[in-house]
């Protein structure tokens, strides 16, 4: 739900344009550029041309509509038109259609909606947690190992002096290595986001779950995460989340360029 915009318009605008107010609820739906995103008003607006809205009589509750119009994005993007801008024209947006269940069947459907969304929302702060208290329990475990209190402690041990000394003589003494040469092909192909996009290359047509992509690139979680989110982000997201109505969990694909 939206309350605030970067963009306002005032009343000589309004006077002098074909745009209007419209009111509280009213379900809007992005048909240029950003194709296919989906928000409902939380205050008296005005939208531009760039928008198709729909303000709800009392047999269409809009939250309804607003998530059946996000389960269908897909769908919805697919008439999508032009080269440099897609657009979805008005004909088309007119000719939308919805199975319109009865009021209260509506209610209790945008109920679970919201009920499983907020799980989902209550499992990913567990853990962002679960992922802070394991960062803290290793730095407990390094300073209990530096103090000697991992493990039962022997008298007869030599001091950690010593054993420093030891070693700095030893890789003194040791065989210098050369290392080869990071070259930029080198640094490009460690980094995260590019080993998921030569990774998606391979996925299935019906793209990868948390799961799976998980399964198939071993690197760190918090760099797995970051370089998710930049993919699913931005102007131009490569990837998508896609909800696999079949197996009922979110996939992800990459989006045809």
């Amino acid at each position: 739900m939206i309350h605030n915009t970067a963009q306002k318009i005032n009343e000589e605008g309004l006077a002098n344009s074909s745009a209007r107010l419209l009111p509280e609820g009213t379900v809007v739906l992005s048909r240029t550029a950003s194709v296919g995103y989906v928000t409902i008003m939380g205050r008296e607006m005005a939208t531009s041309q760039d928008f198709a809205t729909w303000t709800c009589g009392e047999a269409l509750e809009p939250k309804y509509l607003m998530y059946a119009l996000m389960s269908e994005g897909d769908d919805i993007r697919d008439f999508g038109k032009g080269t440099t801008h897609i657009t979805i024209y008005f004909p088309e947006i007119r000719a939308f259609n919805i199975k319109l269940a009865p009021l209260e069947e509506q209610r209790e459907i945008v109920r679970r909606i919201e009920a499983a969304f907020e799980m989902v929302e209550r499992l990913a702060a567990e853990a962002a947690q679960a992922l802070r208290l394991i960062d803290r329990l290793d730095q407990r475990i390094f300073a209990k190992a530096f103090a000697g209190e991992l493990v039962p402690q022997d008298l007869n041990d030599e001091p950690a002096s010593v054993l420093f000394e030891r070693i700095r003589e030893a890789r003194a003494n040791a065989p210098k290595k050369t290392r080869p040469r990071r070259t930029k092909a080198t640094n490009m192909k460690k980094d995260p986001k590019n080993l998921l996009l030569a990774d998606s290359t391979k996925w299935p047509a019906n793209g990868v779950t948390s799961e799976e992509l998980a399964k198939r690139i071993f690197m760190p979680h918090s760099d797995l995460r970051d370089a998710l989110f930049e993919l699913l982000g931005g102007t131009m997201p490569q990837f998508e989340q896609i909800f696999d109505k079949t197996d009922e969990r979110m996939r992800l694909k990459r989006v045809a360029q």
